[in-house]
C-alpha cells in the first residue's frame, strides 16, 4: 500500500518555512535526475522502432504543479526546447481542470509548440488524493506520421504534405487509451503496429513517473516537495548566470548558410548576434532568411533548442537542466523567418537549419571564448528514410547518418559522431538487416575527409544501402 504524507519518514522531514537543506537539496537534485533517466529506460525498453529504442531518439522530462520544468532526462539536444515551450502551451490550451488521473495529452503540431511531426509528445497529470502533483512528458520520434514520403521526410511545400498534424487532444482518459484515436492515427501512417507500441511505451515511461513522484511526494510531504522544486530551479538559475557571466561583455555576430531550400536552388542566411552585458544574454536572429515554401523551415521551438544546446556547452556539466536554466538567456526570433516560421510552413527538415543556427552561434561564442568551442563540425542532419512493400506487407525505415566532430583548441575532432543536435546512437547494421529488406553491404570513414588545420577535423562516414529485391 502507498505510503500517505502523513508516514513520510524522518530522515525528509518538512523544512521550516524559507529553510532548504542544502544537503537534502543534493539528494533531491539526483532523485529528480534518476526518476528522469528510469523515465528513459523505461521508453527505450518497451519500444518497437529500432529509431526509440536503439538510436534514443526521444527525451522525458518532470514539470511541477506550476508547469516549470524541474528535470529532463535526454540524449537528444533537439528536444531541449521543444518540451519545456510544447508542454505548457498544450496544458493551457486543454485546460488542466478538464484532465484527471490516468488521462494523458498528445500533440505534434509543430506550431502549437512542437517541433516537426514525428516528435510527438505524450503529456500526463500526476495526481495523489484529489490534488495535481505536476506534469510529466515525454517526445519520442516516430519512424512514419504519413504524409507524401516514408518516413515523412520529403519535399514539401506546406505542412499538410509532411504528414497527421495533431492538435493538443486527450488520448488517454482514465487510464484507456481512446481507440477511435488510435484508429484514427493508424489510418494515416505506413507502420501502425509499429507506432501503436511505441505509443505504449510512452504511456509506460510516464506511469512509472508518475509512480515515483507520488512516492518522492509521500517522502517528502507536499510542502517540502515544492519548496525543493523551487529550491532546484534557483539552484541552477544562480549557477548559470554565474557560469554565463564568465562570457566577456560585447556583441558578437556570425552567419552561416544552407546552400538550398530542397525546393529551390537559392541559399538561406542563418544570422546570429550574441549580445552578452551585465543584465542579460541575449541570442538575437533578426537579420535570417523569410520562411520558405520548403521544408527547411524551423519553428521557434527547435531554434530555441540549437541555442540552449550552445549556451549549454558554456555550463558547468552537472548543473541541472531545469526552468531555472532556461531563465539565463533569451532568443529573438522574428516571426515568418525561417527560424520562427508560422503556419502553415512545412518543417520536416527544419533541424537542418537548426543545425545552422547551432554552428553560427558557435561562430560568434569562438570571438568570446576562443578556447572553449570546436570548430566547424559535419553540419547537416543527413536523414536518411526508405520503405516500400515487402510481402504484402508495407515496410518504412529512418536514421541518420554520422559525420566529423570539429577540431578541439587541443586535438583532432572526432570520427564519425552524430554532433551537437544530432546526438543519436548508430544503427546496428544487423538489426537494420533483419527487419527489412535491405543489405548494408559497407560502413567505413571515408579516408582524407576530415578539415585541414593545426589540428584535423574528424572523418566522414559511408554507408552503402543495397536493395535486393527493388
Amino acid at each position: 500500500m502507498r505510503k500517505t504524507s502523513a508516514s513520510r519518514p524522518a530522515e525528509f522531514p518538512m523544512p521550516p518555512e524559507g529553510l532548504v537543506d542544502p544537503l537534502k537539496l543534493d539528494v533531491v537534485k539526483h532523485a529528480f535526475a534518476a526518476i528522469g533517466e528510469e523515465m528513459a529506460l523505461v521508453l527505450q525498453r518497451t519500444a518497437y522502432s529500432t529509431n526509440i529504442k536503439t538510436r534514443l531518439d526521444f527525451s522525458c522530462a518532470f514539470f511541477d504543479q506550476d508547469l516549470r520544468l524541474i528535470t529532463q532526462a535526454f540524449g537528444q539536444p533537439t528536444h531541449l526546447g521543444s518540451l519545456p515551450h510544447s508542454v505548457p502551451r498544450a496544458i493551457a490550451e486543454y485546460g488542466l481542470e478538464n484532465l484527471g488521473p490516468g488521462d494523458a495529452l498528445l500533440l505534434n503540431d509543430p506550431h502549437r509548440g512542437a517541433v516537426h511531426l514525428n516528435d510527438i509528445a505524450l503529456i500526463s497529470p500526476v495526481h495523489a488524493d484529489g490534488r495535481l502533483l505536476g506534469i510529466v512528458a515525454n517526445v519520442a520520434h516516430h519512424v512514419d506520421i504519413g504524409g507524401s514520403t516514408p518516413g515523412s521526410l520529403g519535399v514539401t511545400t506546406e505542412i499538410f504534405q509532411e504528414g497527421l498534424v495533431i492538435p493538443t487532444v486527450r488520448f488517454v482518459e482514465g487510464g484507456r487509451i481512446n481507440a477511435d484515436i488510435m484508429r484514427l492515427i493508424a489510418a494515416n501512417v505506413r507502420l501502425p503496429d509499429t507506432s501503436a507500441a511505441d505509443f505504449r511505451a510512452q504511456l509506460a515511461a510516464n506511469a512509472l513517473a508518475g509512480t515515483r513522484i507520488r512516492e518522492m511526494v509521500d517522502r517528502l510531504g507536499p510542502g517540502a516537495f515544492r519548496a525543493y522544486c523551487d529550491a532546484l530551479n534557483d539552484y541552477s538559475e544562480r549557477r548559470t548566470r554565474a557560469a554565463l557571466a564568465r562570457l566577456p561583455r560585447g556583441v558578437y555576430e556570425a552567419e552561416d548558410f544552407l546552400d538550398n531550400d530542397g525546393v529551390t536552388d537559392e541559399p538561406l542566411r542563418v544570422a546570429v548576434a550574441l549580445r552578452v552585458d551585465d543584465e542579460a544574454v541575449v541570442v538575437d536572429l533578426t537579420g535570417s532568411a523569410a520562411q520558405r515554401a520548403a521544408p527547411v523551415n524551423c519553428t521557434f521551438s527547435m531554434t530555441y533548442s540549437g541555442i540552449a544546446y550552445a549556451l549549454r556547452t558554456q555550463v558547468e556539466a552537472d548543473i541541472p537542466i531545469n526552468d531555472g536554466f532556461y531563465r539565463c538567456f533569451q532568443v529573438v526570433a522574428p516571426e515568418g523567418t525561417i527560424v520562427n516560421a508560422q503556419r502553415p510552413a512545412p518543417v520536416a527538415a527544419g533541424w537542418e537549419v537548426c543545425f545552422r543556427v547551432t554552428e553560427a552561434l558557435f561562430k560568434a561564442l569562438a570571438q568570446a571564448v576562443p578556447n572553449q568551442v570546436v570548430a566547424g563540425t559535419k553540419g547537416c542532419i543527413c536523414n536518411v528514410a526508405f520503405g516500400g512493400s515487402e510481402a504484402g506487407r508495407y515496410y518504412a525505415y529512418y536514421e541518420t547518418v554520422a559525420g566529423g566532430g570539429g577540431a578541439r583548441p587541443t586535438k583532432d575532432g572526432m570520427d564519425g559522431i552524430q554532433t551537437h543536435i544530432h546526438n543519436t546512437e548508430n544503427a546496428p547494421v544487423e538489426e537494420i538487416e533483419l527487419g527489412y529488406p535491405v543489405r548494408i553491404p559497407r560502413v567505413s570513414l571515408i579516408p582524407d575527409s576530415e578539415g585541414a588545420g593545426q589540428y584535423r577535423g574528424g572523418l566522414g562516414v559511408r554507408r552503402d544501402y543495397w536493395f535486393p529485391t527493388a
